[in-house]
């Protein structure tokens, strides 16, 4: 029997989650835990997820398309009317 952890790192959570059949990408871990809205403990320079909490963040639907609008990463942003010549 595999002994499973209740704080686990990102790439730790990321195996649980591919063991038990939960369909989520690393990335998608990732980018909730930078963005705040999956709750986590920062160690050192990692980050700790809880299973329990985990598991709530994928059940609640709002958090996760949340999550995947605050996920912009790069683009152009627009130049402020008061700078603009």
């Amino acid at each position: 029997m595999k002994r499973h952890f209740l704080m686990n790192t990102i790439d730790q959570t990321h195996k649980r989650a591919v063991e038990e059949g939960l369909g989520v990408s690393k990335n998608f871990i990732r980018q909730s835990v930078i963005n705040g809205s999956l709750p986590c403990v920062r160690a050192g320079n990692r980050y700790l997820i809880n299973w329990t909490n985990f598991l709530q963040f994928l059940e609640t639907p709002q958090l996760i398309q949340q999550s995947e609008s605050q996920a912009k990463v790069g683009g152009i942003r627009p130049v402020p009317e008061n700078v603009r010549r």
